[in-house]
């Protein structure tokens, strides 16, 4: 049997997907809006610097649901010099 992802119900902790495509090996590729994910910083739901869960979450075209889970490292990058002025 052969599942296909429901782009329109894929989140990222409870974030809804911008837009989404297959690569060119079929593999589902999820955009998130960056505006949106940095707003978890503002709730407290995203440490930065910091270890952090982020869960992605959706279904299938068979009504499956699937999720993953991973840790990721958040860093602090301040910028420095001019930016090229």
């Amino acid at each position: 049997m052969t599942s296909s992802v429901v782009g329109g119900t894929v989140t990222l902790n409870n974030i809804e997907i911008s837009w989404w495509k297959a690569d060119n090996q079929g593999n589902f590729v999820a955009k998130f809006l960056m505006s949106e994910v940095k707003q978890l910083a503002e709730t407290e739901d995203l440490e930065i610097p910091g270890e952090n869960e982020l869960t992605l979450v959706g279904s299938t075209t068979d009504g499956v649901e699937f999720f993953g889970t991973q840790t990721i490292t958040v860093i602090d990058v301040q910028p420095s010099g001019t930016g090229g002025k």
